[in-house]
C-alpha cells in the first residue's frame, strides 16, 4: 500500500495526493444523482428577466439558462442512468433471485416429499425450466440493443406467449397448491423449510413486480428531465434570436429584424411543445412512482401484522420492529408526499405552457406554484432517499455486508426448530439495535474530542466542558434521527452505565486510548481494521494532518535518509513503526482510526440491523402461515 506525495497549492510543502478515492469538484455535486426531476430552472430563467427592460430580457434570459443548464444536463443524465439500470440491471437481478428461490423451494419439497407428490414436483420443475428460458431468451435479445428486446417483446405477445412474470406466476400458484396438499396430508410433509422457502417465492415475486413497475416512472423521468435539458437549448436559442431582434431594431435593419423575430417565433413555439411533453412525462413519473410506494406501504404494513402476531413471543424485538416499522411508513408517506407534490407541480407547469400561447399572465400565475412544487418534491425526494441510505446503513463496505448478511435460512431449519432459529434473529435484531446506539454514542465522544489538539503541550479540557458537550450531542433530535425511540433510551443508559464525567478526564490522546479499546471490541472491528481501503483512507487522514502541522519532525517522514522528498510513502510496518515513534504522530493515527472506525461501525450496525429486521420478518411471515393452514393446531416447528 502507497500513497502518491505531491507538492502544496501555494508552497512546496510535501502533501499526500488524493488520487484513490474519486473525489473532486464533480463528485462534491453527488446530490443532482438524486434530484432526477430538477425542472424549473428553464421558467425562472424565462420569468426572472421580466424585471429588466425589455431590450435587455434576451440577454438576461440567456445567462440565466447558460447558468442552469448544467445543473439539468447532469440531472438528466442521472435520470437516463437510473432509467437504463432499470431494464439492464435492477429487474433482471430480482428475476435471477426470484428463479434461484423457486429452484431451492422445489429442492425442499424434494427432500421432504413421500413418493406420492412426484408428478406434481415434476411438474413444478418444467414450470420453472420455462421460466428459465423465457428469462434467458430475454436477456439474450436485451444484450442485441432495445430494438431486439422490444421486437421480442412484441412477437412474444402477438403469438399469445406468456412473459417470464406470467410463467413465475403460475409457478407460484402450482406451488401453494402443492403446499395445500401437503398441509392436508399430514404435518410432516410441510416442514418448516419448505413453508419459509415458499413465503420467500411469493416474497420474491413480490420484489419482481415492483422492480417491473418502478422501470416505468424511471422511463418517464428520463423522457422528461433529457427533453427539459433540449427545451432548455432551444429556449437559449430563441433567447439569442430575441437579442439579435433587439440590436436589429435598435440599428434599424428591417431585413434583419423580420428574420430574427421569423427565427423567435418559431423557436418559441418549439420551446413550447418540447418543455410541454417533458412536463407531461414527468406528471407521469409522478404518478406512477405513488403507485410503487403505495405497494411498499402495503406491503410494510403486512410486515408488521406478521410480527405482531407473534409479538407474545419475541416481546423486546416485537416492540422494536413496532418502532422500526413507524419509521419505515412515515418515510413512505414522505415519498408519497413528494410523489403528489411532483405530479401536481408538472400538471401546472403543463397548464402554464398550455396558457402562455393564448394568455401569458396566466401562465406566468400558473408557473409560480408549478416551480414551487416540482422543486420541492425534487428536493425532497433526493433528501429523503439520502436519508433512508442512511437509516438502511447502505453505505456499508461491501466485504462487511457480505460477512454480516443472514441471506437464506432454510440449511438452519432443517438442522434446528422454527422457534429457536426465531429467537436466535431475534436476539441478533435487538443485538445491531444496541449497537446502533452504542456506535452513535462513540461518535459523540469522538466529535467532543475532535476540537482539541493531541499535541503533548496542549492542555487538556475540563472534564465537565467535555461531559456537557457529549450531552448536547446526545440530545441532538436532527443526528438522533436513525435512532428508534428504544435507541435513544439506550444511548443515555450507555453513557451513564461505562462513560460518566470523571470518564473524560485526561489528555486527548489519553482519551482516545481508552476509546480505541472500546472500539475494538466491536464484533466488526476486526474485520474493518484488515481492509486495505480502511488502512488506507486511515494513513492518508492522519499524513494529511502532520503534513498541515508544519513541524520539522513530523515533515522527516516525507524525506528519505539522504534528505530527498519522497515520491511515494510505502506504508509498510517499517514506515508504520517510524510513524509510532513520534508520540503526535502516533496520536493523530490512533485518533484517525478511531474516527474511520465509528463511521464504518455506525453504517454496518444500521445495515445489520435492517438486514435482521427482514429475516425477522420472513421467519414471522412463515410462523403465521403454518398455523393458519393448521387452524387451531399449531404445526411442529
Amino acid at each position: 500500500m502507497t500513497l502518491t506525495v505531491g507538492r502544496g497549492l501555494l508552497s512546496s510543502d510535501p502533501r499526500p495526493v488524493d488520487d484513490f478515492s474519486g473525489s473532486g469538484l464533480l463528485s462534491r455535486l453527488r446530490i443532482l444523482k438524486r434530484i432526477r426531476n430538477l425542472d424549473g430552472p428553464d421558467d425562472v430563467a424565462g420569468a426572472l428577466p421580466a424585471a429588466f427592460s425589455t431590450s435587455h430580457q434576451p440577454a438576461a434570459e440567456l445567462g440565466l439558462l447558460s447558468a442552469l443548464f448544467p445543473l439539468v444536463a447532469l440531472s438528466a443524465k442521472e435520470a437516463v442512468k437510473s432509467a437504463h439500470a432499470g431494464y439492464a440491471r435492477v429487474y433482471p437481478e430480482h428475476v435471477r433471485a426470484h428463479l434461484d428461490q423457486q429452484q431451492r423451494l422445489i429442492e425442499s419439497l424434494q427432500r421432504d416429499g413421500d413418493g406420492d407428490g412426484d408428478e406434481d414436483l415434476a411438474r413444478l420443475a418444467e414450470l420453472h425450466a420455462d421460466c428459465v428460458r423465457s428469462f434467458e431468451d430475454r436477456e439474450r435479445e436485451r444484450t442485441r440493443g432495445f430494438g431486439s428486446l422490444l421486437k421480442h417483446n412484441l412477437t412474444r405477445k402477438w403469438q399469445g406467449r406468456r412473459g417470464t412474470s406470467a410463467l413465475c406466476g403460475v409457478f407460484l400458484k402450482e406451488a401453494g397448491r402443492v403446499v395445500e396438499a401437503r398441509a392436508a396430508r399430514g404435518h410432516r410433509l410441510e416442514t418448516a423449510e419448505t413453508s419459509y422457502q415458499h413465503h420467500l417465492a411469493h416474497k420474491a415475486a413480490d420484489l419482481q413486480r415492483q422492480a417491473k413497475r418502478a422501470r416505468w416512472p424511471a422511463l418517464f423521468t428520463g423522457i422528461g428531465m433529457s427533453g427539459m435539458a433540449g427545451g432548455m437549448v432551444v429556449s437559449a436559442g430563441a433567447s439569442a434570436a430575441g437579442a439579435g431582434c433587439a440590436a436589429a431594431q435598435a440599428s434599424g435593419h428591417a431585413a434583419g429584424l423580420a428574420a430574427a423575430q421569423a427565427a423567435q417565433g418559431a423557436l418559441d413555439a418549439a420551446t413550447g411543445g418540447v418543455m410541454m411533453g417533458a412536463q407531461a412525462a414527468q406528471m407521469a413519473a409522478g404518478a406512477t412512482n405513488l403507485r410503487v410506494h403505495l405497494s411498499d406501504h402495503r406491503r410494510i404494513r403486512r410486515d408488521r401484522t406478521a410480527v405482531q402476531a407473534i409479538a407474545a413471543d419475541i416481546p423486546r424485538a416485537g416492540a422494536l420492529h413496532a418502532q422500526d416499522t413507524q419509521w419505515r411508513l412515515a418515510d413512505s408517506r414522505r415519498s408519497q408526499a413528494c410523489d403528489l407534490a411532483l405530479s401536481a407541480g408538472q400538471g401546472l407547469m403543463l397548464a402554464s405552457s398550455a396558457s402562455g400561447f393564448v394568455c401569458p399572465p396566466v401562465a406566468l400565475a400558473l408557473a409560480g406554484p408549478g416551480i414551487a412544487l416540482t422543486l420541492g418534491a425534487s428536493i425532497g425526494t433526493g433528501v429523503n432517499e439520502a436519508h433512508r441510505e442512511r437509516y438502511l446503513g447502505e453505505a456499508t463496505v461491501e466485504p462487511l455486508k457480505r460477512q454480516m448478511r443472514l441471506d437464506n435460512l432454510g440449511q438452519r431449519l432443517r438442522d434446528e426448530p422454527l422457534d429457536t432459529v426465531l429467537h436466535d434473529v431475534a436476539d441478533g435484531f435487538e443485538a445491531h439495535q444496541d449497537r446502533v446506539a452504542q456506535t452513535r454514542l462513540w461518535s459523540d465522544i469522538l466529535a467532543v474530542l475532535g476540537k482539541e489538539d493531541v499535541g503533548e503541550r496542549s492542555r487538556p479540557a475540563p472534564a465537565q466542558d467535555r461531559y456537557r458537550r457529549l450531552l448536547s450531542l446526545n440530545q441532538n433530535r436532527r443526528t438522533a434521527s436513525p435512532l428508534l425511540p428504544a435507541g435513544v433510551e439506550r444511548l443515555h443508559a450507555l453513557r451513564r452505565a461505562h462513560y460518566p464525567e470523571a470518564w473524560f478526564d485526561g489528555p486527548a490522546a489519553t482519551l482516545h486510548e481508552r476509546l480505541s479499546a472500546d472500539l475494538r471490541q466491536h464484533p466488526a472491528s476486526a474485520r474493518l481494521l484488515g481492509l486495505q481501503d480502511f488502512q488506507r483512507d486511515v494513513l492518508f487522514a492522519t499524513v494529511s494532518a502532520l503534513a498541515r502541522r508544519r513541524d520539522p519532525v513530523m515533515e522527516r517522514l516525507f524525506y528519505d535518509d539522504r534528505g530527498r522528498r519522497l515520491k511515494t510513502l510505502k506504508a509498510d510496518a517499517a514506515f508504520l513503526a517510524r510513524l509510532r515513534s513520534y508520540p503526535v504522530a502516533k496520536a493523530i493515527l490512533q485518533r484517525h482510526e478511531n474516527e474511520a472506525l465509528a463511521r464504518h461501525l455506525t453504517s454496518a450496525d444500521r445495515f445489520g440491523r435492517a438486514d435482521t429486521r427482514e429475516a425477522l420478518t420472513d421467519l414471522a411471515h412463515t410462523k403465521v402461515g403454518r398455523q393458519t393452514r393448521d387452524g387451531d393446531r399449531p404445526l411442529p416447528a
